[in-house]
């Protein structure tokens, strides 16, 4: 998903600076642990707002290792809870290979949310990405989807032209835009139902 979104990635957090020690003070106590968390020693990435997604690549794999191994000393014991097999989401089969609903959202994603974009294009590519999502049963997959919504709902949000992402439709940055944004996934959820009514009404979804 860091290729769709350009500059700050969101995996910048306390641990990129100050090795060992995660960058956290741990003198003062547990400190909250995520991408883009408050106590960010650096706001936009490790290497600034400006970067493409070459370096974040690298970036989410470091850090969030990083991350990880902070969060286990925070617990209290390692330990695994049993699967409920009543569950709607099953774990999926194979892991290393990527399924067809896999393919066919990487498809969508680079398709509709890559470096050219339009309202049109985005909001077919969004009502892909419902689609998929209403048909899916596997844990793994849901997060892919939870990205790509978040990835969506952002890129329709931003209403012009800026950086390493143009929108054929929109050509020309907005000054009153150059700041940096929000979404979580409960306002992402209220847009894509807004968006989902927008792409009923002009007819595509016939």
């Amino acid at each position: 998903g860091i290729k769709f979104t350009a500059g700050s990635s969101g995996v910048c957090s306390q641990t990129v600076c100050a090795m060992g020690t995660g960058g956290r003070d741990f003198a003062a106590g547990p400190q909250p642990i995520n991408g883009g968390s408050p106590v960010c020693i650096r706001e936009n990435a490790a290497h600034g707002a400006n970067r493409l997604a070459s370096n974040s690549l690298l970036e989410a794999v470091v850090f969030a290792a990083r991350i990880a191994e902070d969060i286990q000393t925070l617990l209290p014991a390692p330990r695994l809870l049993p699967w409920n097999e009543e569950a709607k989401v099953k774990i999926d089969p194979d892991p290393l290979k990527d399924t067809t609903p896999m393919t066919t959202l990487r498809g969508i994603m680079s398709r509709s949310f890559g470096v050219v974009r339009s309202q049109e294009g985005m909001l077919q590519g969004l009502a892909d990405i419902m689609e998929l999502d209403a048909a899916n049963r596997y844990q793994r997959f849901e997060n892919a989807l939870i990205a790509a919504k978040l990835i969506a709902v952002s890129a329709l949000e931003r209403r012009e032209s800026r950086g390493g992402h143009f929108r054929s439709d929109l050509p020309e940055p907005v000054p009153a835009l150059a700041k940096r944004s929000y979404l979580t996934l409960e306002k992402a959820e209220k847009l894509i139902e807004i968006y989902m009514a927008e792409y009923q009404g002009t007819g595509a979804a016939a």
